[in-house]
């Protein structure tokens, strides 16, 4: 692609850093749903699921309202978030439950994720993914086994990122899920694009970002269109690469996610 002009070259390096382009990568937590409570479907606040838990007599809705919890708490308060989180697995084992106790392990993994423990992160989420295997959820075990595979895209180790993402994309065949097609075609951009292989990253981040608009996804097309840009900066077609940031920059300020830019 052919180079633009220098004023648009210049502009582009005001308003980014060449060593610090933002890459979004497709990292997704599965929501452990026993029961369709409505309480849940409107996210509510910490203090109305404890009061699910001293009321009910139900220990799933109990150890399921302690979930919500923990996801509430990782932006405030990740050390109270791993707290319901060994509370959700220790009712797991108790009722001898393999879905909870997976459901913890993954909030163990984002816990680690918040501190930068990549190593640990992992390592719980490699967990979790085994126990919803054996559990029969095998599409939330793909979910994290592309979480996995972004992290050693990031770490620098390559042939296990494609390892895990190849684990993957297989359940996403198999399920039929463009979904988590979709998220395994960003991660494997990230991959080939740390590489230094633009043309590969561009090819996979494409392709998510035609599978967001199949399913009319505007925060998988965002993520998507976000790499491209990076990818049209290395092309040195400054123009498309700063129309896609706009673009970009137009639904995180639009959905008040500015912060993740």
């Amino acid at each position: 692609m052919k180079k633009t002009d220098t004023w648009t070259q210049d502009y582009l390096i005001k308003i980014i850093k060449l060593d610090n382009l933002i890459r979004v990568p497709m990292r997704l937590l599965p929501i452990f749903l026993l029961i369709n409570y409505h309480l849940f479907a409107q996210s509510p606040k910490i203090d109305s699921l404890k009061t699910i838990t001293i009321v009910s007599q139900n220990d799933s809705i109990v150890a399921e309202a302690y979930f919500q919890i923990t996801k509430l708490f990782w932006d405030s308060n990740p050390d109270s978030g791993l707290y319901y989180a060994n509370v959700v697995l220790d009712m797991g084992k108790e009722m001898d439950h393999l879905g909870f106790q997976a459901a913890a392990n993954s909030q163990f993994a984002w816990y680690h994720y918040i501190r930068s423990k990549k190593d640990s992160s992992i390592y719980y989420w490699d967990r979790s993914a085994s126990m919803y295997e054996e559990y029969g959820q095998a599409y939330k075990s793909g979910l994290l086994l592309s979480n996995i595979g972004c992290e050693y895209a990031h770490l620098g180790k390559y042939k296990e990122a494609i390892t895990y993402l190849d684990k993957a994309m297989k359940i996403a065949n198999e399920k039929d899920s463009i979904a988590l097609i979709s998220s395994c075609y960003v991660n494997y951009g990230l991959v080939f694009d740390y590489q230094g292989n633009v043309d590969s990253g561009y090819y996979y981040y494409n392709a998510a970002r035609e599978i967001g608009y199949e399913l009319q996804d505007t925060g998988r097309i965002a993520a998507a269109e976000n790499n491209i840009g990076v990818m049209y900066y290395y092309f040195e077609d400054y123009r498309k690469s700063l129309e896609y940031f706009h673009r970009v920059l137009k639904f995180y300020r639009k959905n008040n996610d500015i912060e993740l830019m």
